[in-house]
């Protein structure tokens, strides 16, 4: 199993420009992420947060995601370091 560090990738809505990570205030475990997501394997794609799982997921973090103007999408990455930097 790879080591991962999930983030969530804040997009602007009408142009798609990369705004900011936002990190998780207490990263949610992965059957917890898997349940809201409606998955079932290890997640390392990009998923689309919608109104209905920024519900969901909205308290891990501590700004409020406002999906009615930015785009967010549950990301992920093997190195720890690279978010670190982002």
């Amino acid at each position: 199993m790879k080591n991962v560090v999930r983030y969530i990738s804040k997009f602007e809505k009408d142009t798609d420009i990369f705004i900011e990570v936002l990190k998780f205030k207490n990263e949610p475990p992965l059957d917890v992420l898997q349940k809201i997501f409606n998955e079932t394997g290890p997640m390392y794609d990009e998923y689309p947060i919608t109104h209905e799982t920024a519900e969901k997921i909205g308290h891990y973090v501590d700004e409020e995601l406002k999906t009615s103007s930015y785009d967010y999408f549950l990301s992920c990455d093997e190195d720890v370091q690279t978010l670190e930097t982002l």
